[in-house]
């Protein structure tokens, strides 16, 4: 893994050293974490998409949906399709963004912070981190912490030197 901009060390790695916010790549895990909740959420659960406000006051907020375009109803498994945002924050609303935030920090991306726009996207992770998060689903729902290689040897222990120069 290469993520800096020069091989030398003490370079910043921005695979793994770089926050940026996740956007809508942490809603597969909002939707781990409606699965996993008492409230019985499926991929056939249905759930309004329509223009609202969330929040008070000062820390009132409306989303949209990327295409402005909204659905009266929608199913958890087309919301993930689309990505509408709008019915994902009413997802994290019912579903609470403690639970989402617990749910997260299972799949390795550490203790986001529990906000109703988390669903969004709105904490920062690592590219390593959602990329490793990611895994879980293809492992069967395993959290594996990626191992770095420190060194590249042939057969007879030799390091590989290609590099060093």
């Amino acid at each position: 893994m290469v993520g800096g901009r020069y091989s030398g060390r003490g370079d910043f790695n921005r695979a793994y050293q770089a926050k940026r916010q996740s956007g809508s790549a942490i809603k597969p895990i909002v939707l781990a974490a409606a699965f996993e909740s008492k409230q019985g959420f499926t991929p056939a659960s249905i759930v309004p998409d329509l223009p609202r406000t969330f929040g008070q006051g000062e820390d009132a907020w409306t989303p949209g949906n990327f295409d402005a375009g909204y659905h009266s109803q929608v199913t958890l498994a087309k919301a993930l399709e689309k990505s509408l945002n709008t019915a994902t924050t009413e997802l994290v609303e019912r579903v609470g963004p403690p639970m989402i935030s617990r749910v997260a920090a299972r799949f390795g991306l550490g203790q986001l912070k529990p906000v109703l726009s988390m669903g969004l996207g709105s904490n920062e992770v690592s590219p390593l981190d959602l990329t490793n998060a990611f895994a879980v689903f293809a492992s069967g729902g395993q959290l594996h912490r990626p191992t770095p290689a420190r060194a590249v040897v042939d057969r007879d222990r030799t390091r590989d030197r290609r590099d060093d120069g």
